[in-house]
């Protein structure tokens, strides 16, 4: 890689870093609460909801921050990054009691046996759930005043640098599923038996589309595959 896009992507990384950390700060001003780092975003714990982000947006963030990685649909959480990010400058003068902490988990949630990624965040009391199946699921995310504002002013903040990610990780994958569609019609039409073997991997559910299936069944698909992995 060139030198200058180089130092340009470590621009970029080190913003979005200083960005989330002033985010997560703020959100930490609320009662201790887990969220979900890497499991279906339609569950109301995930933190994309909390960060008022779509799950491309969400998705793009983290890998343009160097947080995760999402290669064939999957959202891998850079597990260790995360670590030295909560450790680093940023969260020095966080109050102790504001608690910000992330770990790996591997239990039941929502029925299915989940391997997945959890972030705590809030103010610690003798009432907060130490860990993260201490927590009622169906629980609501505790209230925070002017949440929605600085929701907007993140994601405005955030967006020229997360945009190109999103194009990158979605818009391009999409455009070479529908391409591979219709290489598959093509060799379909081809066949005389009107046949032919299906790719699992392939089409369009690798891409994640959330208008072609429920995050629920693919992320399904991938956890029975022990594809939702943390590093």
């Amino acid at each position: 890689m060139d030198t200058a896009v180089t130092i340009m992507v470590a621009d970029k990384q080190s913003i979005l870093a200083a960005l989330v950390a002033d985010l997560l700060i703020f959100l930490s001003g609320a009662k201790s609460y887990w969220y979900t780092l890497n499991t279906c975003h339609e569950h109301g714990i995930h933190l994309a909801n909390r960060f008022g982000m779509t799950h491309e947006h969400y998705v793009a963030l983290l890998v343009a921050a160097d947080l995760a990685k999402y290669v064939n649909g999957v959202l891998t959480i850079k597990l260790f990054q995360w670590e030295n990010f909560l450790q680093g400058h940023h969260f020095s003068d966080l109050l102790s009691e504001h608690a910000i902490e992330v770990v790996d988990k591997q239990m039941t949630l929502y029925g299915t046996r989940k391997r997945f990624s959890a972030i705590r965040i809030g103010i610690k009391s003798v009432h907060s759930p130490l860990r993260f199946e201490d927590q009622d699921l169906d629980s609501s995310p505790p209230r925070l005043t002017s949440l929605g504002l600085t929701q907007f002013q993140f994601n405005r903040s955030t967006e020229s640098m997360v945009l190109p990610m999103v194009s990158e990780l979605f818009h391009d994958i999409k455009d070479k599923s529908k391409d591979d569609d219709e290489d598959k019609g093509k060799n379909k039409d081809d066949d005389d038996d009107g046949g032919g073997d299906e790719d699992e991997e392939g089409g369009e559910v690798n891409t994640w589309d959330m208008n072609l299936v429920s995050c629920t069944a693919l992320e399904d698909k991938y956890l029975k595959k022990g594809n939702l992995n943390v590093e």
